[in-house]
């Protein structure tokens, strides 16, 4: 069940049962001319969406952004401080789990 397409009772549903939540990290950075920019956020997407059809999870969107600043002298690399990112994670974990997760 993918959490963005849900309507809040179902929300309330999955909450009531107990229904664990994934949260997929990705990034937005460069692979060269063979693989498109958002690799890192597809492969864990996908990855998320078909273990949460056979775990019966929800799935939450993305976190689209990641530390990496190895890449930032390449095109298309999106990267932010290590420290944002962990309290990115935790505030939406924290809400989730705030909100019934």
């Amino acid at each position: 069940m993918i959490l963005q397409k849900m309507k809040c009772h179902k929300w309330k549903g999955q909450v009531k049962k107990g229904t664990v939540i994934v949260v997929p990290i990705g990034s937005t950075e460069q692979h060269g001319p063979h693989l498109p920019i958002d690799t890192n956020i597809a492969i864990p997407y996908y990855l998320a969406v078909e273990t949460s059809r056979r775990a019966h999870a929800v799935v939450a969107s993305p976190a689209n952004y990641g530390y990496n600043e190895k890449e930032l002298d390449f095109p298309a690399t999106v990267s932010v401080k290590s420290d944002t990112f962990v309290k990115y994670l935790f505030h939406i974990c924290d809400s989730l789990c705030r909100t019934g997760f």
